[in-house]
């Protein structure tokens, strides 16, 4: 008898653990994450934020590497390959884009990229002769990175156009994400 009556409060004690685990809001995280198409991610942006200029605009833009969200004068290779493929994106839609890794005009930071996010931009956009430009951030979470891309009005800080997307931190993104 003894036996059953602990096997019995086993299962029911098993069964109130499951059915609490079950009924909280807690994320059971996976390690079997799948990287999705970036590029179509990015191009989507780009294409919300050409909205943004309206159809018929000659106005051209710059667009700079996509800084991490916690330290803004940082990037890594996910951010800096966002920038490339939302100006690749911003061609695509008819927009004129102009590259700032060709320009004198533009501090690089070796290894980090180029920052929009920075007190010089007036006369970068003036020099490049691009009265707009993309910037954009990123947050590196567990599983996912979150990223903002955001056309600006440069002489007027004024946000034209804004676009947020996730990306799962699969093996490829996990890797473009680290900071190098």
């Amino acid at each position: 008898m003894n036996m059953k009556k602990a096997l019995l409060v086993g299962v029911i004690g098993s069964s109130a653990l499951m059915i609490t685990a079950c009924g909280t809001n807690d994320v059971i995280y996976k390690d079997n994450i799948k990287d999705i198409n970036i590029i179509t991610e990015s191009h989507n942006a780009a294409e919300s934020l050409a909205k943004g200029l309206g159809v018929n605009s000659n106005d051209s833009v710059i667009v700079t590497s996509f800084a991490d969200i916690n330290y803004l004068s940082q990037s890594s290779p996910l951010g800096r390959m966002l920038s490339q493929q939302v100006s690749s994106g911003l061609t695509k839609s008819g927009v004129k884009v102009i590259e700032l890794l060709t320009r004198e005009a533009v501090y690089v930071k070796q290894a980090q990229g180029e920052f929009v996010l920075s007190r010089d931009i007036n006369r970068i956009s003036q020099k490049a002769s691009a009265p707009y430009a993309v910037a954009g951030t990123y947050a590196v979470g567990k599983n996912a990175a979150y990223v903002t891309a955001k056309l600006i009005k440069v002489e007027t800080s004024e946000v034209m156009a804004s676009h947020d997307f996730k990306i799962p931190l699969g093996p490829d993104a996990k890797a473009l994400a680290r900071n190098k």
